[in-house]
Order: structure tokens, then sequence, then C-alpha cells
């Protein structure tokens, strides 16, 4: 950063807690040529008046105005956006931070919008990712105190999705699910396809909530979320993950640690045991089983009250899923009135369909939950064993997942309906 300006109102780069550059150009010598190597003559004349009107005449000033010349001065926490109409910009911008050595910039491309389009999400969409993902950065590095070394940050996504930035092999930076119903780490063909580091030379069949599917892996990969690493990985592909991420990790990762997620502040601590918390969290059993974590609820529809376990499903994006024998022993689809039909596919790409009524009331140890979304699963899907809890009830919670003394703890959090 060029730290005249600060200076001439008596102030220092160390007042500046974190930047956010959106769309723009970094490098105002290229920025300039663009313009001046244009076959449009109209677009030429820009090379004045949008540049040298702006920056200046000369080289030097061109130099002076550059982001790129002071990564030597980059300190800070940075997270860089573009969209399709300024990526050229920004990817020179990456690779200057990528040779600088500097590790503290998140990148986000937002390819589905063009320049203008992007700003008026950003300012009007009521469920815009790219805000939420800003705000998200702002309170990290605004926090007042300091956060432990084992925080991690993340995105609850549009889909009530826990979205991580990690890095794979040092190289190539991703997004990934936090999904509590997984136990590898995984990545979408799309992404797969894309990465320098990643080789994906074996294949075996693996298994899904939906069924059977043969699937390539790559093994002896690295990972880093946050400052956690590891080493040796094997990474699998599929089909299919929650959307803007590139794959999925599960709670494995984690193994004999507490998990504390709390959506109030959007981020998770992994604790080597339970730390002290507040009488305001309530103690729940964990059931565990084949690497699946449960927990017991009861739903409620008039008089009548059903109990069930429910798969703790971060990846699941909706309320409830009731699996069918449940299903079929309490008459639920009878006392229901179905409002929607509709198909999803697991990672794999195998199709389940469902069937969604509203339920009256969902219960988990003393919270009541009302009017919850809740689907039937038919079809194919008649194999399905389980009932699932997905991240719209989840993200209704902050909690502490402690997988070695078998219990969860949940205090109502500021997203309960």
């Amino acid at each position: 950063m060029d730290d005249r300006y600060l200076a001439a109102h008596g102030l220092t780069t160390q007042e500046i807690k974190g930047i956010i550059p959106i769309a723009g150009a970094y490098d105002i010598n290229h920025y300039q040529s663009v313009f001046l190597n244009n076959e449009n003559p109209q677009t030429r004349k820009l090379a004045d008046t949008h540049v040298k009107d702006v920056f200046g005449s000369t080289e030097a000033d061109f130099i002076a105005a550059s982001p790129t010349t002071y990564m030597d001065k980059l300190d800070v926490p940075m997270l860089l956006i573009s969209e399709r109409g300024s990526y050229d910009y920004t990817k020179l911008f990456e690779e200057k931070i990528r040779e600088s050595g500097y590790q503290g910039c998140q990148i986000l491309h937002v390819f589905n919008f063009g320049h203008a389009a992007l700003w008026r999400d950003i300012s009007n969409s009521p469920d815009s990712q790219t805000r939420r993902m800003m705000i998200d950065f702002i309170w990290r590095n605004t926090f007042i105190e300091p956060m432990v070394s084992d925080t991690i940050p993340f995105l609850l996504t549009g889909h009530n999705n826990i979205s991580i930035q990690a890095v794979l092999n040092k190289i190539d930076t991703v997004q990934l699910m936090f999904h509590t119903a997984a136990s590898s780490v995984t990545m979408i063909k799309a992404t797969a396809e894309k990465l320098a580091s990643l080789e994906l030379n074996q294949a075996d069949t693996v298994k899904s909530w939906g069924g059977d599917h043969a699937s390539r892996y790559s093994d002896d990969n690295s990972l880093q979320i946050g400052s956690l690493q590891w080493e040796h990985l094997t990474v699998w592909e599929n089909e299919h993950s929650g959307p803007m991420t590139d794959g999925k990790f599960g709670p494995d990762l984690f193994q004999d640690k507490v998990i504390e997620i709390n959506f109030d502040k959007n981020f998770m601590v992994i604790h080597a045991s339970l730390p002290e918390i507040g009488e305001d969290y309530e103690r729940l059993n964990l059931i565990m089983e084949n690497g699946f974590l449960f927990i017991e609820g009861t739903i409620s529809i008039g008089a009548k009250e059903y109990g069930n376990r429910f798969l703790i499903h971060s990846g699941y994006g909706g309320a409830l899923l009731l699996d069918d024998e449940f299903v079929r022993a309490n008459d639920i689809g009878v006392q229901l009135e179905i409002i929607e039909e509709s198909e999803l596919k697991d990672s794999y790409g195998n199709i389940l369909k469902t069937k969604k009524a509203i339920l009256p009331s969902f219960t988990l140890g003393n919270t009541t939950l009302l009017d919850l979304p809740v689907g039937f699963f038919e079809g194919s899907i008649g194999r399905q064993k389980m009932s699932v809890m997905g991240g719209a009830v989840l993200k209704q919670f902050n909690m502490f997942i402690d997988t070695k003394e078998s219990c969860i703890y949940l205090k109502a959090n500021g997203l309960m309906r």
C-alpha cells in the first residue's frame, strides 16, 4: 500500500484491518494498454478519458497509482473480488500476489455477473452471496478479540451449506463444504479437471446415502484449512457438492476433537477438549453408527408425537427428510398435506424422489421449531434407512459436537425462526 495519503492525515497502514478490492484494475500500465490496443476507436479514447484523466498522464503516474507497485507492503488480509468483465485484470493481480508469497488473500471470481450486475447484486439482492462473504470478511478482521489458531471462518451459503476456503497441495485454492455426513475429502468433477495439483489416477466403488457409484480418486495429497494442515490424504471425485463449493470434507478430519460451530458469527473452532460453555447450551446424546452422527427428535402432528433418530446432515440444505419405514409405520404421508414433489440427487448423481409437506412442530431436547418443511422419500430411495436433519434446522443452533463423549451441545441462535 502507498502510505503517503494516510501519512498526510497522521495515520499509518496499521490502522487498516483489511482490504476488499472489487472488480478493479491493479496495474494501470496494463489497464491503459487494453484500451489503446482495442479495435474500436471509441474504446481507444478511453485510454485518455478513463485512464489518464484519472491516474495521471505519465508512466511514473501509472506506476505510483498501481497496487501491483506495493506488493512488498502487503501485510493485511484481503478479499479480492472480480466479475467476468474484470477477470483478466484481477487474474494479473492474483498472479502478482502469488509471486510475492503473500498468503493472506481470499479470492472470489463471480463469473455469473458482469460489472454493473455485480454491483446491483451486492446492493439490492436480499440474498447476495458476495455481500454475505464481504460481511463475513469484515467481521472476522475487525473482531476485537483475537481468534485462536484453530478457528476456521466460513460462509453460510444461501443453500444453508457451510463453505470453507482450503488450499490443496499448497497450490490450488478451493471452496469446500463442511459435510457432517461425509467421511472423506471429495472434489466435484468440474473442479477436479481444472486443478493443477490433483491427479485422479485410480478408481473404486464408493457408497453414498443414495446408493453405490464408481469414482476416481487420488492418493497422497495435502490440505490446509486455516492454520490446520493434513498430509497423505486421499481425494475422491464425485458429481455434486453444495452450490458455490468445489467439494466437501467431513468431521473425520477432526478426529477426537470437539467441533464448535457458531452460525451467529460464521466460524468453527476445533478444540482439543470441551471448553467451558454457558448454561444456555443443552446437552443431547449423539448416536454414532458407521461413521454417521444421529440425534433423537420428535415430530408432532395434532395431538400425536412420533420419535425418530435423524442423521445430522449439513450437506442437505433443507430442514427434514423422513425415511420410508418411519413414514409408512406412522402414516405420516396421510396426515400431512403434500405441497410439492421434486427430485434430489446425491453426490454421485443417484436420483431420489421426494414429496414435501409442512410439519407443524419438531422438537430437539427442550427446543421446538414450528412449521418446518419436511420431505418424504419414494421410488428408488426405498432402500433409504435414514431420516435426515439438514442445514435449515442446524443453522438455527450454535453447537459443540463432542464425538469422544457421544454428545452434542445446542443453543438457539439469532437465526432461530
